[in-house]
């Protein structure tokens, strides 16, 4: 499985999510797609210490799905957690799950279970995996 991402330089922001995939084709079809999107419209062309470069900074990223999961559904939920520090800030994706209930039951206990000075929120997604 993986994930379609955009980077984001940290001194402007966390890198967007956008999209899950089950197929590599369908993958390639829509960071085509969004390549040419941003280079018509782009929010983020100007970013603190970063030369942006729409067929680089479009990148897929390998994910491992929820040993509980026991069958793929159409529907995920990413469960990241977001710090920030010394003006920069990072997004770690923790869990990819086909179950709501376990999200949000570990974005739950890590928000109680957190000492770490510079994580700011954790948050759950829900997604379509594109198939």
């Amino acid at each position: 499985m993986k994930i379609l991402r955009r980077r984001i330089s940290a001194y402007t922001g966390s890198d967007l999510f956008l999209g899950v995939f089950d197929n590599e084709l369908q993958m390639q079809k829509i960071k085509e797609q969004q390549i040419a999107n941003f280079k018509e419209h782009d929010p983020w062309k100007n970013q603190t210490h970063h030369v942006v470069d729409l067929e680089k900074d479009i990148y897929m990223q390998e994910i491992e799905v929820d040993r509980e999961c026991k069958e793929l559904s159409s529907e995920l939920f990413i469960v990241t957690c977001t710090s920030e520090g010394f003006g920069q800030i990072y997004e770690d994706l923790l869990l990819v799950t086909c179950s709501e209930e376990r999200a949000n039951s570990l974005k739950e206990k890590m928000k109680e279970d957190n000492d770490d000075p510079f994580v700011v929120e954790y948050d759950v997604m829900r997604c379509i995996l594109n198939v």
